[in-house]
């Protein structure tokens, strides 16, 4: 994933984020749900015991609301302690859940660095527990919603399949809602990798879009605006999201990256570009587990 940003913050693949748009308000038009997963040896995961009267006694992941004035990453942080009685650091994120940039659950992974495990009840949890990981796959135990059953199993996959995944959100302060879609034609007939950007603007940008509630919807848009159609495109995951709402601002920005292997003409000053030596790394790392992916 770092290899991917790399291309963006040395103006390979320049990321214009506009400022205009529609204005994100936490609790108005958006809602951001922050969850952790903690792992550990023998088969372990960590679980809290909710306290909410319609969930009470329930079991559940450390989970809830992004707050006003939080990163993503510190909402994670401050719901596990809560919730659990540990200090957290995220390393990565596990997966994104969502329809569109309006409502996200960004799932985390991440280690234990203080406190204790929780044993006393309060408002905000019953107490915390370690359960063998099969116990809550197999649903051998009361949970709030079974939702979260393919965030571990996601969690334990990365966990096993090779060194550990490093993907954090951008951060980035951002007042609206913009989506980028990159889309990556691979190397064909003698053609080099190329990507999609403008023709017209200085310097070149990918698409971005500025409206609109579901991703599948903004990605439609945005590549009939370029001469493409969904059918002709391949999803690969999410190259990135960028959020800060520290300074009190609370949109989101989110790169959705393509593969295609239609060369089509483009329409409205859209152009290919080649990639030259970065095209192989770009493409080795959007077919690889390296993409953050969307929903289950």
């Amino acid at each position: 994933m770092k290899e991917v940003l790399d291309l963006f913050e040395n103006g390979i693949l320049p990321l214009q984020l506009p400022t205009d748009g529609e204005e994100a308000m936490l609790g108005y038009n958006c809602c951001f749900i922050v969850s952790a997963v903690i792992l550990r040896s023998p088969n372990q995961v960590l679980m809290i015991q909710e306290a909410k009267p319609s969930c009470r006694g329930q079991w559940y992941l450390p989970a809830g609301r992004l707050e006003k004035n939080e990163t993503f990453a510190e909402g994670a942080q401050r719901e596990l302690e809560e919730e659990a009685g540990f200090k957290f650091h995220p390393t990565s994120i596990i997966c994104l859940e969502g329809e569109g940039p309006g409502w996200l659950r960004v799932n985390f992974s991440g280690e234990i660095v203080g406190g204790e495990l929780k044993t006393v009840e309060d408002s905000e949890s019953l107490q915390a527990k370690w359960f063998d990981v099969d116990e809550v796959l197999n649903v051998r135990i009361n949970l709030r919603a079974t939702d979260i059953v393919h965030v571990i199993r996601k969690a334990v996959h990365q966990q096993n399949s090779g060194p550990p995944l490093r993907v954090l959100p951008l951060i980035v302060p951002r007042s609206n809602f913009t989506v980028t879609v990159l889309i990556v034609a691979p190397a064909s007939n003698g053609a080099d990798v190329s990507v999609v950007l403008s023709g017209t603007r200085s310097p070149p940008c990918a698409p971005v879009l500025m409206r609109g509630r579901r991703f599948e919807n903004i990605s439609h848009d945005l590549m009939q605006e370029i001469g493409f159609k969904m059918d002709d495109c391949q999803f690969c995951g999410i190259v990135n999201i960028a959020h800060d709402g520290r300074q009190g601002q609370d949109g989101v920005h989110t790169t959705l990256a393509y593969t295609t292997t239609h060369r089509l003409h483009l329409k409205g000053g859209w152009e290919w570009h080649k990639m030259g030596e970065q095209g192989t790394n770009l493409m080795s790392l959007l077919y690889s587990d390296k993409m953050i992916k969307l929903g289950r």
